[in-house]
């Protein structure tokens, strides 16, 4: 007879420092079937930058180095990207008073490993996430203009005694910017328009920014761009980066999510309750309808007007998959799945094999949560990603299920 063998949380843990996904930051958007070819293109990749992100040792930094946990470079760059501090021996502040003025002088003193001079920045806007933290940013212009999606981010943590500690420093400022095209060669409203391909379509604003791309040799570019608002007869409005050279289209996406379909899976949160059963989205899996190849982002959202499509347990997105042993020692699990006309489908636990489903919603969310954390320098795996196996042989650790066990793979609660 077999035995209910389970993956445990120390084996979960396992997962969570052997597999990651690239961090783009990217806030995707998906198209739908207006507008030109390239509207449309853009729109499916979403906006956001890719910030490279690599190890750097802490006794280079500068700082107070016995207070530094861990630390890395913008590679693109060459300039800080992210410092973490312990609080015990960080820099103390009496009071929120002195939060801005400490900032203030932290950028003039790190420019060089920032990349950017003080003058380039705001006077910085404090705000409190929670009574713990204070979170202070400024953000990045050069000679009045902003640079698009350039901040720095100084964290606190806040004692109960009122004093505070330096906690985390992120720096999303690019670095050093020389910014190619001229500033006063804005589109005209009537090209933009005809760049989308949307005749319906209106504009609510403009706005010179500068754009940063990331280039093909892996440094950073920066030219003059009009970030422009667009709002379509059906109330769905557009966020347009037009080039200032060449005027062509850099960004595109939208308000609206445009996807058809959230698929959802009933999967364990714990091996060891039956009944802690919950329906999950099943995140950046393979959709196959007829001939096209589609993929659930991580909320399970897919654009597909099909009812019956195969569900494939491969993710492209983060290289993982699941291999279903008692099906073929190769090819990643799949099966046929009826997507209900209400746009909302929930994947019952024993319509496909529930051992391959839990382990790839729990190696998805232990992808998820490691790519926030970890940089590729730090662990290689992030671009490999992870190949798991169920139904697998008795005698080898293993993930399966039998009606009624109530040993089953286990993935920790939210």
């Amino acid at each position: 007879m077999k035995k209910n063998l389970f993956l445990s949380l120390a084996m979960l843990s396992t997962i969570l420092v052997s597999c990651s996904e690239v961090n783009s930051g990217a806030a995707k958007s998906y198209s739908s079937s207006k507008g030109s070819d390239e509207f449309k293109s853009l729109l499916a990749q979403g906006s956001g930058r890719v910030r490279p992100l690599g190890f750097k040792s802490a006794a280079s930094l500068g700082l107070n180095n016995a207070a530094i946990v861990s630390s890395s470079i913008d590679e693109a760059s060459g300039v800080w990207g992210r410092v973490v501090l312990d609080t015990r021996l960080s820099d103390r502040l009496a009071n929120d008073d002195a939060i801005i003025p400490f900032g203030r002088e932290l950028l003039a003193k790190y420019k060089a490993e920032l990349g950017f001079s003080p003058i380039e920045t705001d006077a910085g806007v404090l705000y409190s996430p929670d009574e713990h933290t204070r979170v202070l940013t400024f953000q990045r212009s050069i000679e009045g203009v902003s640079v698009k999606g350039a901040f720095i981010k100084i964290f606190f943590a806040r004692f109960s005694d009122g004093s505070l500690r330096l906690s985390e420093i992120v720096n999303n400022s690019y670095g050093p910017i020389k910014v190619s095209g001229d500033v006063k060669d804005v589109p005209s409203d009537e090209e933009t328009l005809a760049l989308t391909g949307i005749s319906s379509l209106r504009v609510l604003s403009k706005k010179t920014v500068i754009q940063p791309i990331l280039s093909v040799n892996g440094s950073y570019e920066f030219s003059y761009a009009s970030l422009v608002k667009l709002k379509d007869s059906d109330d769905e409005e557009f966020t347009l980066t037009v080039d200032h050279e060449g005027h062509q289209l850099r960004e595109v996406y939208s308000n609206r999510v445009n996807e058809q379909q959230t698929i959802s899976a009933e999967v364990y949160q714990r091996s060891y309750v039956l009944n802690d059963l919950k329906p999950k989205p099943l995140p950046f899996a393979a959709i196959i309808d007829g001939t096209t190849k589609l993929m659930t982002d991580a909320k399970g959202l897919v654009n597909t007007t099909g009812r019956t499509v195969t569900v494939k347990l491969n993710s492209d997105k983060s290289a993982s998959t699941v291999i279903d042993y008692a099906v073929s020692t190769k090819e990643a699990a799949n099966f046929s799945a009826n997507l209900d006309a209400s746009g909302k489908t929930t994947i019952k636990l024993n319509t496909a094999n529930p051992a391959a489903v839990n382990a790839f919603v729990a190696i998805q969310g232990a992808v998820d949560f490691v790519a926030k954390y970890l940089t590729v320098a730090e662990l290689p795996l992030r671009d490999s990603g992870i190949v798991a196996a169920v139904n697998r042989k008795e005698d080898v650790c293993n993930a399966f299920y039998e009606n009624g066990s109530l040993n089953f793979f286990a993935q920790g609660k939210d």
